[in-house]
């Protein structure tokens, strides 16, 4: 929890705040955030790090009176899903999925249940996934909206779960936000969504962002290539509470690169925005938005912001401080490719205590000096 004292107050109708120059602490950090959100960063094995104890099957061309078996592999993935139990993974075989698949069951913290790509194969889900149980895990998939099977949803909805990690997707084309995570009034807890790419989703340029965390308590955001969307990259509202989102590249979106805020009856708090890169989306680089109370303890914390088209920040009313902010350009390698050339501003100045072991292709990252945003030079 950050319910700190440094929150930057600005006056109603300000127009961007200018970032306090609190003295780092050991580390990098400030005293007030460093140790808490290194224990939940670091402490926590990844479910999808899991061994699974059972393994299932699914292919385009079995059959869901089979056994599920390699050999003998289900057709559709929420057969496999209804009778998976903890400690079983469900491989995908090659070829398109165009379900809507519901994960209700449970696994465990020692036995998550997990659906994942088979080794080497590259299976498509058109339509939408659902997560609904607890200790979860998703990994390897490539999501693809706008098809006949999924004209109009997300594709990956969290809806009251617990205990969710998604790892190492494609998300792209939703007609609606790529990942939504949470229900009004049933709030989804521990979702960690961790190296993935998400680009070209949304219809709708306020409506519509690369991950949605509606509602949600305490989560991790980390290593992620939010590009391209339609609206924004990385929207935290209206009830979201103790994330970290750390690590993430998030440009080209159409509106605003990350947004913290709340609604009439909802505001969203404690949470840090750290060693990311934040760059060249259309509106702001990050902003708050509160239609009732401001939300407090919200910190983004050694950013590189630069190139968006309003400008690095909107505060209007408070809510978020910025601090040690870089305004640079991050030197990408080039058009389309997000990782950091040699003279990269981003190189060697994300804070340690909040920094991932690994990155975006899974390239381990020093423990001191490690680099700003997905990728790792």
């Amino acid at each position: 929890m950050i319910r700190s004292c440094l929150v930057l107050l600005l006056l109603l109708g300000a127009a961007t705040p200018v970032a306090s120059q609190a003295r780092p602490g050991p580390g990098g950090s400030t005293d007030a955030t460093r140790a808490p959100f290194a224990r939940q960063l670091l402490s926590k094995q990844g479910l999808c790090n899991r061994k699974p104890t059972k393994r299932r099957y699914v292919a385009v061309g079995g059959s869901d009176r089979s056994r599920g078996t390699l050999g003998h592999p289900w057709r559709t993935i929420d057969k496999a899903l209804r009778r998976a139990v903890p400690g079983e993974a469900v491989y995908l075989r090659s070829g398109t999925y165009p379900e809507w698949a519901n994960a209700t069951r449970s696994g465990t913290a020692r036995n998550p249940i997990s659906l994942r790509a088979y080794a080497g194969d590259r299976p498509v889900m058109t339509g939408r996934l659902k997560v609904e149980g607890a200790f979860f895990c998703v990994k390897g998939l490539r999501f693809e909206g706008r098809t006949s099977a999924n004209t109009t949803d997300p594709l990956i909805y969290v809806a009251g779960a617990q205990h969710v990690e998604i790892r190492r997707n494609t998300i792209l084309n939703a007609a609606q936000s790529g990942i939504y995570v949470g229900d009004e009034g049933d709030l989804s807890q521990d979702v960690r969504i961790i190296s993935n790419q998400i680009r070209g989703n949304g219809t709708h340029d306020r409506l519509d962002h690369g991950i949605y965390l509606g509602h949600v308590r305490n989560g991790l955001i980390a290593n992620n290539l939010v590009i391209d969307n339609r609206a924004i990259g990385v929207k935290i509202e209206p009830e979201a509470n103790d994330m970290v989102v750390t690590q993430n590249t998030v440009v080209d979106n159409g509106k605003d690169g990350i947004v913290v805020g709340g609604e009439l009856n909802w505001s969203s708090n404690d949470n840090l925005v750290v060693n990311n890169i934040v760059a060249f989306n259309k509106s702001w680089g990050i902003r708050t938005y509160w239609e009732g109370s401001i939300g407090s303890g919200n910190r983004a914390l050694r950013n590189l912001v630069f190139g968006n088209g309003d400008g690095a920040f909107w505060f209007l009313g408070g809510g978020l401080s910025a601090l040690q902010t870089i305004r640079a350009n991050p030197g990408f390698i080039g058009a389309g490719n997000y990782q950091l050339s040699g003279g990269s501003a981003a190189l060697n100045r994300a804070i340690p205590s909040f920094s991932m072991p690994f990155d975006i292709t899974g390239r381990m990252r020093p423990r001191s000096r490690p680099d700003l945003g997905a990728f790792e030079r």
